[in-house]
């Protein structure tokens, strides 16, 4: 009847035990054409209310007051916890839907992925571009310290608790030759994101902390 179906499909390879010719595929299909039609639809409610105009002042107060209770809830531990700390990823992703929520009514919505949504506020005039650089590098830098320190500790790495060999390998992921000197340099590459948070979103605080 014309209507558009949507199938998953799992298959693998089948070859002949004997000679290891290959003799097709064995798998299984089903249609996912409900999942996927309500995926659409929640995508068109998403840009419906990214669409609506916002109140540039109010909504930076929201995004703080809520950045300031998750900071409160789960504060960072140290540089290392480079996604909670001040100036971390988190931080980031806040400026990120920041500007989507200011930026989406008039430019549509940016890409999902804080890495490419960086240079995309930077070419719509969202951020300077220099701020978007800051933010960019900040970003690939801590996620390479959150991924290599959940590979190998399951969790934040910590330097007091990790070998010669881990901490050599975290500092080479800082492009630095000691676990002292990475340390120092995570602590200065932090401060920037969390200067750019204040500038462009407001100081974190949560509503009724004393001003």
């Amino acid at each position: 009847d014309g209507t558009l179906h949507y199938l998953s499909i799992n298959r693998l390879p089948v070859f002949d035990q004997a000679t290891g010719d290959f003799r097709g595929y064995r798998g299984t299909g089903r249609d996912i054409s409900d999942e996927a039609r309500a995926a659409e639809t929640f995508r068109a409610m998403i840009d419906a209310i990214l669409a609506r105009p916002r109140d540039r002042a109010a909504t930076a107060a929201d995004v703080a007051d809520m950045r300031a209770r998750l900071d409160a809830a789960k504060p960072g531990a140290g540089p290392w916890d480079v996604k909670n700390i001040v100036g971390g990823l988190t931080d980031i992703a806040f400026i990120c839907q920041f500007l989507t929520l200011m930026a989406a009514p008039r430019l549509g919505r940016p890409p999902a992925a804080v890495a490419d949504a960086l240079p995309w506020f930077a070419q719509n005039g969202e951020l300077a571009q220099e701020e978007a650089d800051v933010l960019m590098q900040a970003h690939a830098l801590f996620d390479a310290v959150l991924q290599t320190g959940r590979a190998a500790t399951g969790g934040v790495f910590a330097p007091e608790k990790a070998g010669e060999a881990l901490c050599a390998r975290m500092a080479s992921v800082c492009g630095e030759e000691t676990i002292e000197a990475a340390e120092r340099m995570l602590t200065q590459r932090q401060a920037k994101p969390a200067q750019l948070f204040a500038s462009i979103v407001g100081a974190r605080h949560a509503r009724g902390d004393v001003q």
